[in-house]
């Protein structure tokens, strides 16, 4: 899965496992505005993976939190505000992306 997300990024981006089934992406130089253009593109890039287990093909669906850095932040009211939009995307159902402004 980390291959599909990171296929989706630009080569000044980072991708990497931030916990079991989390990852993390620190988009460099992207604008707050453009966070959800580039989560929606890797959503997109996702729903067209496919998972074999055993014979049996499975889709892939993700749950996406997301948010642009602030004059003033630290990288704990980064991951703080991250933190809170995946939990509301897996909160309302999963297979979507919360972007906090």
């Amino acid at each position: 899965m980390t291959q599909s997300i990171e296929n989706s990024l630009r080569p000044t981006d980072l991708v990497g496992c931030w916990s079991e089934n989390q990852f993390l992406a620190v988009l460099t130089g992207c604008k707050e505005t453009e966070v959800d253009s580039v989560t929606r593109r890797i959503m997109n890039r996702i729903s067209q993976s496919e998972i074999e287990w055993w014979g049996d093909t499975f889709s892939v669906t993700a749950a996406f939190g997301g948010t642009g850095s602030r004059t003033g932040d630290t990288l704990e009211l980064l991951l703080e505000r991250a933190a809170n939009a995946l939990l509301s995307s897996i909160t309302t159902g999963g297979n979507r992306a919360t972007v906090l402004g």
